[in-house]
């Protein structure tokens, strides 16, 4: 407050209450005594404002320099991420861990299976909970197209702030999952019960890789999704465990995943 109790005005503010530019730090009394004369009117006397009318003078914001980002040489950014990757690599995989692939540690000097090929592959399918059922999808049925690319709009791979999802289109995901050599059975879905609607999918097609000298018929397993409200009912797992038996099925007993995470063992990375 100013001497005399008059409120001191900031600048800015009388604009967004909807008054003139002019009238900014007048006082009302002077806006009511100047209203009932327009400009050029006779007897209209223009008045020099005064110390009481135009308050004391505020400073004026000082400008800050904007810096420039300061230069990483490629060197500090593999040390940035190698530092970043430790916790990664320290960090217990409760599904992976149980799983016949290398430790993130172990060190690698051959290249083959994993595993001899088994002579006896489990018949049944893995046990569901009585609210769900498998299913396998005809992708050339426009309705079970469909409602792959729901779940995966919706569903699938996101980044660690859960902001972004791949949007894949019908016509890739027939383009992706038909390739020489699929089959309907590796098209991998559950289903609930009550309402047929689909909650999870996994998905494998065959791929010739070669690692090093050696060549490997396999599959590539992708597409692996399960809806939000399922994630901590450990469906994932029974996915993987599921699709490995159908394609042990068909006598393929190696593959391969691709994964936004550091996960045991990388055959192969890309940036």
């Amino acid at each position: 407050m100013a001497e005399g109790g008059e409120e001191l005005s900031v600048p800015g503010e009388e604009e967004e209450r909807g008054a003139s530019p002019g009238e900014t730090g007048k006082s009302k009394a002077g806006k009511k005594k100047r209203r009932g004369k327009k400009r050029g009117e006779p007897g209209a006397v223009a008045v020099a404002p005064t110390a009481e009318d135009t308050g004391p003078v505020l400073p004026a914001r000082t400008a800050v320099p904007v810096t420039s980002v300061p230069k990483v040489s490629s060197k500090n950014l593999q040390e940035l991420l190698h530092k970043l990757s430790v916790d990664e690599r320290t960090k217990p995989h409760q599904f992976w861990d149980t799983q016949p692939v290398p430790k993130l540690e172990d060190k690698v000097d051959e290249s083959g299976p994993l595993e001899p090929d088994k002579s006896e592959v489990r018949e049944e399918p893995y046990s569901l909970s009585d609210k769900f059922i498998w299913d396998e999808l005809d992708l050339n049925d426009d309705a079970q197209i469909g409602e792959l690319y729901c779940l995966l709009n919706e569903n699938y791979v996101e980044d660690e702030d859960n902001m972004f999802r791949f949007d894949y289109s019908k016509r890739f995901l027939c383009w992706a999952l038909q390739p020489p050599g699929w089959k309907k059975v590796w098209h991998c879905g559950i289903r609930v019960c009550s309402n047929r609607k689909l909650v999870g999918f996994i998905s494998a097609v065959p791929a010739h890789v070669r690692i090093k000298d050696h060549e490997q018929l396999m599959v590539e397993i992708n597409f692996l999704c399960v809806h939000k409200k399922l994630r901590s009912k450990r469906v994932a797992p029974v996915l993987i465990k599921e699709i490995t038996r159908r394609v042990n099925r068909e006598g393929i007993f190696q593959a391969v995943y691709t994964a936004g995470v550091l996960l045991p063992k990388p055959i192969s990375v890309c940036r």
